[in-house]
């Protein structure tokens, strides 16, 4: 899971895009092609739960 602190970004997930800013989580499954485009500064939390 992502957790983003501080600012904007698209967030690739597979053949998705979400939009993320300050306060949104997203779910990212185990090997999946990702990609992420800040728009501006970004401060993130990856947390992995197993």
């Amino acid at each position: 899971m992502l957790f983003f602190v501080k600012g904007e970004a698209s967030v690739g997930l597979g053949d998705d895009v979400q939009e993320a800013r300050a306060g949104t989580w997203v779910h990212m499954p185990a090997n999946l092609k990702h990609s992420i485009w800040a728009k501006t500064p970004v401060v993130m939390l990856l947390v992995l739960l197993k």
